[in-house]
């Protein structure tokens, strides 16, 4: 049992607009499950099987496609739509497909999985969006604010692609741990989140590589403003008349506990 298309249909060419949603429209009016699943099998329009296989709603059909279907939108479409938690937690963990496991790891809800996953999966970014969902967070930053697990934060601060969030975890360590001796004279060793730390103490520091890139004088109050060519923070210092106008919004020394 194939998709069969009307007569109108097959005089339109593919990926025209309204041939898109005549398909769309024609596949809407199919309430069968198993009909909906050849479509997804055969339909030879990718606008035809990417829409069918979000109609499908039957668990056992949805597992066949997802371990069967040579199509690795229609696999990942399934996956997303499956509620077995342990079939979910393998599929995460194991797939081949790259986008199957993030679809996997997006509906899992077994915090035990999201747990294990963000700890012991090979891929950072797969850890990662097990750990937006284990810790109920919308990004990056929000996790870091919350979290305490000092292995998951060096695990973020040595491997997110993101300087900022590298650079976020950085501090949140150094406000966990903080210098573990003190030392006069520090070594420092340079981080790669424009930060500095010393290797005998662990103290850590800015270490932003600032450039002035505009400024104003209005005679009252006087601004230079300036990006660090690394990171890209930008700051701006700010004098005036009134002292308590004064201010530097850049990032400079010792990080504060």
């Amino acid at each position: 049992m194939g998709f069969l298309k009307p007569a109108w249909m097959k005089k339109m060419p593919a990926h025209n607009q309204v041939y898109i949603d005549k398909v769309k429209q024609s596949i809407d009016k199919e309430k069968n499950q198993l009909t909906l699943a050849e479509i997804v099998r055969t339909a030879p329009e990718y606008e035809a099987y990417t829409y069918a296989i979000k109609l499908i709603t039957d668990q056992a059909i949805l597992e066949d496609l997802a371990v069967n279907c040579n199509r690795p939108r229609v696999r990942e479409g399934a996956v997303s739509k499956l509620t077995n938690q342990t079939l979910l937690a393998d599929y995460a963990k194991n797939d081949p497909d790259v986008d199957v496991r993030m679809a996997a790891v997006r509906v899992l809800t077994d915090m035990d999985s999201l747990e294990d996953i963000g700890r012991t999966n090979s891929e950072y970014y797969i850890r990662e969006a097990a750990l937006l969902r284990h810790f109920g967070c919308a990004n990056s930053i929000e996790l870091i604010e919350k979290l305490t697990d000092l292995p998951i934060l060096t695990d973020i601060a040595k491997n997110d692609a993101g300087v900022r969030y590298r650079h976020k975890a950085e501090v949140k360590l150094f406000i966990l741990i903080g210098p573990t001796q003190h030392c006069e004279n520090h070594h420092w060793k340079k981080l790669d989140c424009c930060l500095k730390k010393c290797t005998i103490c662990g103290t850590l520091e800015y270490d932003h590589k600032y450039k002035y890139y505009d400024s104003y004088d209005n005679g009252f109050v006087r601004s230079s403003k300036f990006k660090c060519e690394h990171c890209g923070h930008r700051g701006e210092s700010r004098d005036s008349m009134n002292e308590n106008d004064s201010y530097d919004t850049g990032e400079y020394g010792l990080i504060k506990r």
